[in-house]
Order: structure tokens, then C-alpha cells, then sequence
């Protein structure tokens, strides 16, 4: 079903399916050639990439997880290796976790695949379903990856790696590298927030953003802050645990005096 779907998707960033055949006996799929390097292999040979290159490449493969997930198709498997740059330049998606090799490192549970530990959403580790925010969150990391050389987790195991991404917020792109623009390092932090709902709606969103992240209008703009913390109320301070042990020591230490003054009145 998910390969009929796949070959409905009609878009120059994703590779295109002619034919298949998945009986038992015999199974192949038929697919566009193209002839290029992975995008791994394309940010190995360069080191990183340059700002315009990540840029560039970035919005071709927003507007091809675009077309995917109008194709009501989540990728879940999003990553350097998954993505060919041909001999344009034009990066296309090969790849839709359809078969699983000895190769593929990739994190399974209840035998559903949900991504690899170095590129997955926290909320997959926490047994919620793929969406398209969690390719979002995917495509972001590969974005720090063309931007910086390498993903920003990558820890001895896969499950070491899998526990970063849940606990751990990914370093701004900038940070290491100072002239990436702000504006740039903005997008990579919205669609890698750990809070799925502070990430972009959907992959023309990002598109959006990204279409403008290099003009000079952005050129100032402020780091995109995500983890802010409400200020509590005064009924919230009222309420908690610290308080309420400070109201309660103080009113022991009240009643003690009380007791202690009438003691001594009494005598």
C-alpha cells in the first residue's frame, strides 16, 4: 500500500517508482536512476557544507517531504544517506524505509520501525506515532549535520544516542561555527525542538522560512528562544512544595511559641 502511495508522488526532489512487485515468490521494485554521490558522502568529501549549499539543498528536500506527506506518507527513516545529490546538484529522496538491510542501523520497537538513533524525534523513543513533525524534527538534524559536518549526537550505542535526543537540546549550528546567520541557526532550532508542537505545522512552513533565512531584512535577528519558562502565579507559588513547607515550618515554629508563652504565664 505504502509503495502505491510512494509512486503517486509527484515531485522533482523524490526518486520516482515505475513498477513493483512484492508477491512472495518474487519481489523488486523499478526506480529512477540517478547517477550522483549520497548526501553523506557529498558532506564527507566538503567537510560541511557552505551556508548556501545547506540552504539550497534544505528547501528541495522540504518541498520533496511536502509532496511525501500530502501523499499521506510519513518518511520516519530521514538521513544523509537516504538523500542522492545528482550531477546538477539537485538532491533527491531515495529512500522510504520500505526494506530493511544489515546495514541500516536503525532503532525498531514492537518491530515498527521509527527512525535512526542519530536523526529520531524524542516523542518516537516515547512510543508516540511518526508525523510530519517528526520528520521535521529529522530534517533539522540533517541540516545541523550538511551545516556542521556531523550530527549533533552520535554516542558510543544507539540507545545512548536515542537518550540524547530525549533529554538533551541540540547546540545552536552557530555556536561552533559563528558565521552561520542567526536567522539560519533559527530554523534548525524551531524544527529541532524537543516539543513537537513548537515546531513548524508542517515541511512549506520550514520552506517558507527557509526561502527568507538569507535575506538581509534577517540579517539581525535575535536567537529563537524555545524553552522558556512561565512565570508562575501568585496561587501557583502559594501552592507548591517549597512554599508549602515554608508556611508549614513557620507555623510549627509559631505554635511552639505559643505553647513556650503560655508555659511561662502560666508559672
Amino acid at each position: 500500500y505504502e509503495i502505491k502511495l510512494t509512486a503517486k508522488v509527484d515531485s522533482p526532489f523524490v526518486i520516482k517508482i515505475f513498477d513493483w512487485n512484492l508477491k512472495e515468490k518474487e519481489q523488486y521494485i523499478v526506480m529512477e536512476y540517478i547517477e550522483g554521490e549520497t548526501l553523506k558522502q557529498n558532506i564527507q568529501s566538503k567537510g560541511r557544507l557552505t551556508v548556501d549549499e545547506c540552504v539550497e539543498f534544505s528547501k528541495q528536500l522540504a518541498l520533496g517531504f511536502y509532496a511525501i506527506h500530502n501523499a499521506k506518507i510519513v518518511h520516519r527513516d530521514i538521513k544523509s544517506t537516504n538523500i542522492i545529490v545528482d550531477a546538477h546538484g539537485q538532491a533527491k529522496i531515495i529512500d522510504f524505509g520500505i526494506a530493511i538491510n544489515d546495514e541500516s542501523e536503525r532503532l525498531t520497537r514492537t518491530d515498527n520501525i521509527v527512525g535512526s538513533p542519530q536523526y529520531i524525534a524524542p516523542e518516537l523513543i516515547e512510543k508516540e506515532l511518526p508525523s510530519q513533525r517528526s520528520d521535521i524534527y529529522s530534517l533539522g538534524i540533517l541540516m545541523y549535520e550538511m551545516l556542521t559536518g556531523n550530527v549533533p549526537f552520535n554516542e558510543k550505542t544507539p540507545f545512548e544516542t536515542v537518550k540524547m535526543h530525549q533529554t538533551s537540546i541540540v547546540p545552536p549550528v552557530n555556536k561552533a561555527f559563528p558565521n552561520i546567520p542567526q536567522a539560519l541557526t533559527n530554523v534548525v532550532i524551531k524544527a529541532t525542538a524537543r516539543d513537537k508542537t513548537k515546531r513548524y505545522a508542517d515541511m512549506y512552513e520550514m520552506f517558507q522560512d527557509l526561502e527568507t533565512c538569507l535575506d538581509n531584512s534577517r540579517l539581525y535577528e535575535e536567537k529563537l528562544v524555545l524553552t522558556e519558562t512561565k512565570r508562575k502565579t501568585f496561587v501557583e507559588m502559594l501552592v507548591s512544595k517549597t512554599a508549602l513547607i515554608a508556611i508549614l515550618s513557620t507555623l510549627f515554629i509559631f505554635i511552639v511559641l505559643i505553647i513556650i508563652l503560655v508555659a511561662v504565664l502560666w508559672v
